[in-house]
């Protein structure tokens, strides 16, 4: 399991509840540290966030998904 926590990797979507994030898929996080991504592989992404629910902050997950890289 990797985190995005450098620099511009924690954004805010906004009124428009959407982000983007462009990868380095010759430096993804591990827990072993970054790695190259390799055609043929399956990662899997989900995105971490903080909402307001009641006017209380919660925090919540996205449904993940799976991508196979060619």
């Amino acid at each position: 399991m990797g985190r995005f926590v450098g620099p511009g990797q924690i954004q805010t979507s906004g009124a428009t509840g959407v982000t983007y994030l462009d990868l380095n898929l010759n430096a993804q996080s591990t827990p072993t540290g970054l790695v190259s991504v390799q055609p043929g592989e399956a990662w899997n992404f989900q995105l971490w966030y903080r909402d307001a629910v009641g006017g209380q902050t919660a925090s919540s997950f996205t449904d993940a998904v799976a991508v196979t890289f060619q």
